[in-house]
């Protein structure tokens, strides 16, 4: 199934979120002792969430920590295929190995 639509880099529904909540990045780091330059970096797209950030993130917030590793996987999933798309497409499927193989 393709998606036909760009993911936002998970990074910028934070920022988003943050200015909504009238909250400055420097205060979320403090708050949630997440270093401020990788948040910074991670609100503009230049820093990928790990699982101890996105561990802060769910408390934070008060959810999963999954749900923001699963956005930033899908967001990184896209932009490889975007990326390396033409060598992506030089790989053959493998042959269908649940059919009987004649001898």
């Amino acid at each position: 199934m393709t998606r036909k639509f760009k993911i936002r880099h998970p990074g910028a529904m934070l920022k988003q979120t943050l200015e909504e909540l009238g909250v400055s990045q420097y205060r979320f780091a403090k708050l949630t002792g997440i270093n401020a330059t990788l948040l910074n970096g991670i609100c503009n797209g230049r820093r990928s969430i790990s699982a101890e950030t996105a561990i802060r993130l769910g408390r934070a917030f008060n959810c999963s920590p999954l749900s923001f590793l699963r956005h930033q996987e899908e967001y990184d999933v896209q932009e490889l295929r975007r990326s390396k798309r033409r060598a992506f497409e030089q790989i053959c499927p493998l042959p269908d190995f649940a059919e009987p193989v004649e001898a």
